[in-house]
């Protein structure tokens, strides 16, 4: 799942030098549409070519995500997501995450009436390698809002558990 400005070369563009560079990075706009230009073809064209699924923040087309997203897996295919809301963070522990990809089970068990499988996929910068932990379900007889905090807080503590038994915290 990758943020959808990043998928099209415009809209890639536009993210970079109006945010990106200008705002977290703190160049002129000048020296951000020159570096923006040629990177931005080059990573929409990647993350194109990785076959990623667009998430739409705060619009409707969000239902496009999960709708692609369940296609996938329904095909076999895994899905990488990576929640982390402070994306500038450079500590190993996991904060506050984006929640709304816990709404995929909701699309994937009316797609095929089996609950989805969540599993917790640790980066260590210490061992270099990546370091997935036990599966994670939703379970059948909890009502999806509270099951979603539980499965939410279970994810959270498994990632920082595993960046603790890495070293990495």
């Amino acid at each position: 799942m990758i943020f959808d400005a990043l998928l099209d070369q415009h809209s890639c563009y536009k993210q970079y030098v109006d945010y990106t560079f200008t705002k977290r990075f703190g160049l002129n706009k000048l020296v951000a549409k020159i570096i923006a230009l040629p990177l931005s073809y080059i990573i929409s064209h990647l993350l194109q070519s990785g076959r990623g699924i667009p998430v739409y923040r705060g619009s409707r087309k969000i239902l496009q995500t999960f709708n692609l997203s369940v296609a996938a897996l329904c095909k076999g295919e895994s899905i990488v997501i990576f929640p982390d809301i402070d994306y500038r963070d450079r500590s190993s522990q996991t904060k506050e995450m984006y929640d709304g990809f816990l709404f995929l089970e909701k699309y994937y068990f009316q797609a095929t009436g089996q609950h989805l499988c969540f599993v917790p996929l640790y980066a260590s910068k210490s061992k270099r390698m990546l370091i997935a932990d036990q599966p994670i379900y939703f379970r059948n007889e909890a009502k999806f809002n509270i099951e979603r905090n539980i499965i939410y807080e279970k994810i959270h503590i498994c990632l920082n558990r595993l960046a603790v038994n890495c070293g990495d915290i």
